[in-house]
């Protein structure tokens, strides 16, 4: 889901990437650096990445993501840093708070 909107809601959803899917696509795209997505209750439910960002600055975003489920391996593309984060790193940035 490529998410080039504003203030857009993505509730109780399963979001599942076809596995033959590149290692950098994901199952959220963030365009807009004052996107305000907010995403809960998702389900992700392939391996690799659940959320890409086109800036750098996820926080300033605006976005909200709450209680969703993905698996242990999963990862998230930020753009500029130096890999991708871990799921405990996601919720460092205050994201997904179990």
């Amino acid at each position: 889901m490529v998410n080039t909107g504003r203030r857009n809601v993505l509730e109780d959803c399963t979001i599942r990437l076809d596995p033959a899917a590149k290692p950098f696509n994901a199952g959220i795209a963030l365009v807009h650096p004052q996107s305000e997505l907010t995403w809960k209750n998702c389900l992700f439910a392939s391996t690799g990445s659940a959320v890409r960002t086109w800036f750098e600055d996820v926080s300033a975003a605006g976005c909200r993501a709450v209680a969703n489920h993905c698996p242990p391996a999963t990862t998230f593309i930020v753009k500029g840093a130096e890999k991708p984060l871990s799921v405990d790193e996601w919720r460092a940035l205050g994201f997904d708070q179990p």
